[in-house]
């Protein structure tokens, strides 16, 4: 028994030390999400004129395993999602050709369409969130111009690979 005991605790440091490491681990979302402000129309509305043509559109691009819309009024939310076997190299390729095929569905939607936006970085770890406030004497314009050059100065920081203003 004791043969047995060495033979496992040997072979548990082996496998702990040949482990991969790393901070941050890669993973690949293969989702987007396309949302369409479509002001003053009713869901029906949204829904024949924006989600149907965006999703036929969307159907033609390669790997496209689903693709899922909600329409509110004057609003429209498409949820596609990659095939689970589409190499991970191959997606940021993919999400350009989405966008593509967004801009080439433009002209089929009413004029009151105003913007159309695709969301696709969901991956994105941010480890550290800032605030800046003010307790009097700083404008709105001033804060906005202090948080750019902050901005600015991150990007020199190593390892920073995107820094995203709000607010």
């Amino acid at each position: 028994i004791t043969f047995f005991m060495v033979a496992m605790l040997l072979g548990g440091i082996y496998a702990f030390a040949t482990l991969g490491k790393r901070e941050d681990s890669t993973f690949t979302i293969k989702s987007a999400i396309v949302t369409c402000s479509y002001p003053g129309a009713t869901p029906s509305d949204v829904e024949a004129l924006v989600s149907v043509p965006l999703e036929r559109e969307l159907r033609t691009l390669g790997s496209v395993y689903k693709i899922s819309s909600e329409s509110h009024f004057g609003y429209a939310r498409l949820v596609v999602e990659l095939h689970p076997k589409t190499p991970a190299s191959r997606i940021p390729q993919l999400w350009d050709e989405l966008r593509r095929k967004v801009n080439d569905a433009r002209p089929q939607l009413p004029e009151g369409v105003t913007t159309i936006d695709v969301a696709d970085d969901f991956g994105d770890v941010y480890g550290l969130y800032y605030a800046l406030t003010s307790s009097g004497g700083f404008t709105m314009e001033d804060m906005r111009q202090y948080a750019r050059r902050i901005e600015t100065r991150l990007y020199d920081v190593e390892g920073v690979e995107k820094v995203l203003l709000a607010g």
